[in-house]
């Protein structure tokens, strides 16, 4: 079999009062019987967790670029002649190398 990743959303499931709403509502992106990433379908979309779930969940470009500016989550990144402003997903430093994520919504 070659080498795939599925997604299973969770089903409509009975009413099950003794679990939070929010364990009825996650996914798992499971790779070769290993769990790469599991959370809330916005988690995984918006923070996924490697380059493997990134292809898996939907359509992005890549660009290399460099920390110019952060303050709080928002950063500012030079990538060429190109200045580029988005939402830093976890803590980094000034000058760093990153990797930015660019999907067409």
């Amino acid at each position: 079999m070659p080498d795939r990743a599925r997604l299973f959303p969770s089903r409509p499931v009975p009413p099950a009062p003794h679990l939070p709403a929010r364990v009825r509502r996650r996914l798992a992106v499971v790779r070769g019987g290993r769990l790469l990433q599991g959370g809330t379908p916005i988690e995984v979309y918006e923070r996924p967790a490697d380059l493997y779930v990134e292809a898996f969940i939907g359509k992005a470009n890549f660009v290399q670029g460099n920390l110019q500016k952060i303050d709080d989550f928002c950063a500012v990144v030079r990538a060429g002649n190109q200045v580029v402003q988005g939402k830093a997903v976890a803590p980094i430093s000034l000058g760093a190398s990153v990797r930015l994520m660019l999907r067409p919504e």
